[in-house]
């Protein structure tokens, strides 16, 4: 063995482990039928035909639903976070709020009515995670889809709204803030708004109105992902901000 050659496919390999229980952990999302299709074509690498025969379709029909199976895996490996954090998966700042607003409108519930209690108990079981640095992904998905379900509750929630009022703020706002303090301080206004939720459950806003708050929980969330997979730093896409002028009369 050449010196060095073992060495390196050892690394190598230990190195693609996190990717392979990534892809792994994607596929688990898929439903029994779609992961069928997926073992089929990757670990049998059966023919259409014979994935028409065993699912009683014609060929033309299994490739379609081999087609639609992998769509939805390429879904939900573009929105793992390990993943996310290896490969360019937007050009822009506004191209993956995007991708996150629309995943996290996709895990809400129709219509509920936001438990502050709720909200308040997972920030408090997540503080030790954020100062570690080790908070889930999992919190802010959790955290947006309630009070995505909590928007439509009181009135309805749009994915082209939320992007909107995010463009705007960082086009305001900018990078430096949010980089400074990283997700903890993305957490620390988080829990402002919570309290603020709670608050308001029992008295009338004097300020800032109830769904605002509703609204800024969401864009909090959406930023910390981003911070998360790397793509916060991203710049806004020209046309995107030369649009908001536009209609703003800027």
């Amino acid at each position: 063995m050449i010196a060095g050659i073992g060495e390196d496919a050892v690394e190598s390999v230990q190195e693609l482990q996190p990717i392979r229980e990534a892809v792994a952990q994607c596929i688990e999302q898929l439903s029994e039928h779609d992961r069928f299709i997926v073992d089929a074509i990757n670990s049998e690498m059966i023919s259409y035909e014979e994935l028409g025969q065993r699912l009683g379709v014609s060929k033309p029909h299994a490739w379609r639903l081999k087609n639609a199976a992998y769509d939805k895996l390429k879904y939900f490996l573009m929105m793992h976070p390990l993943i996310r954090r290896r490969i360019q998966v937007a050009d822009t700042w506004d191209e993956s709020a995007l991708q996150w607003i629309t995943h996290l409108d996709s895990l809400a519930k129709d219509s509920v009515e936001i438990d502050s209690l709720k909200l308040r108990s997972l920030r408090d079981k997540a503080v030790d995670s954020v100062r570690n640095e080790e908070l889930s992904p999992l919190f802010w998905t959790s955290i947006a889809s309630m009070a995505i379900s909590g928007l439509r509750n009181k009135g309805g929630f749009s994915v082209q709204g939320m992007l909107t009022l995010l463009v705007k703020k960082q086009n305001d706002y900018g990078h430096g803030n949010i980089l400074q303090f990283g997700q903890f301080g993305v957490f620390v206004r988080l829990s402002d708004k919570i309290e603020r939720l709670h608050n308001l459950k029992s008295r009338k806003a004097l300020s800032e109105p109830y769904l605002d708050a509703l609204w800024d929980v969401v864009g909090y969330c959406v930023v910390a992902l981003m911070l998360d997979d790397g793509t916060f730093s991203l710049e806004l896409g020209e046309k995107v901000v030369e649009e908001l002028s536009n209609n703003s009369g800027v």
